[in-house]
């Protein structure tokens, strides 16, 4: 399939439990600047701490260099205001892994 490139300039993930943490990883590691938004600062911290310290285990290891790990914690913003995220050019929410599902109910 050919078609043309998708350029993401910045990404919002909804949510900063562990799963809204590894998704917005996904995105710094390909270079694509995130804001991490969840509604309380102590969730926030809590999801800025496992990226931190995932990338520092993979520095110590010598997976990652010290500078790339500074450029994708630079590209890492967070907010818990809403409006914040309306220039991202794609929101994904990220929902807390449960037993059901939202099609459950």
């Amino acid at each position: 399939m050919n078609w043309p490139p998708t350029h993401l300039r910045s990404v919002a993930i909804v949510g900063a439990d562990e799963a809204g943490a590894r998704i917005a990883m996904s995105f710094l590691d390909a270079g694509i600047p995130v804001t991490l938004v969840a509604h309380g600062r102590g969730a926030l911290e809590g999801g800025v701490a496992l990226i931190r310290r995932t990338y520092e285990s993979q520095v110590r290891q010598r997976t990652l260099a010290e500078y790339k790990y500074a450029v994708r914690m630079a590209f890492l913003s967070t907010t818990t205001n809403d409006a914040d995220i309306a220039s991202a050019d794609v929101v994904i929410e990220s929902c807390a892994g449960g037993r059901g599902t939202s099609s459950d109910a």
